[in-house]
């Protein structure tokens, strides 16, 4: 942690909550509210610190971010998440 780049990471999923359908009740979407969420304060590899605005990469087990290209300064990184990862792993059932 002592050699840690401190940066912003937003991890952002589907606006909308397809599990519970496109639409509510009462016909107005039906938004995901956990479409966004905003960390502050992660610690990176120090090879990060050198990113520059565009620049993709992929975090292990997490997706593929993309530095911010309006947000980010070299004393403060902003990573986007553009592509999470899905896994389609199922654990075998026991006989």
């Amino acid at each position: 942690a002592a050699t840690a780049v401190r940066a912003r990471v937003r991890l952002y999923e589907n606006i909308i909550d397809e599990d519970k359908g496109v639409y509510n009740e009462d016909g107005s979407l039906n938004l995901n509210p956990n479409s966004l969420t905003d960390r502050e304060d992660c610690y990176l590899e120090p090879a990060f610190a050198g990113a520059k605005a565009y620049e993709r990469f992929q975090f292990v087990r997490q997706g593929f971010f993309c530095v911010d290209s309006k947000d980010s300064r070299p004393d403060a990184l902003v990573f986007n998440r553009i592509v999470s990862l899905k896994s389609s792993f199922v654990l075998p059932k026991e006989s």
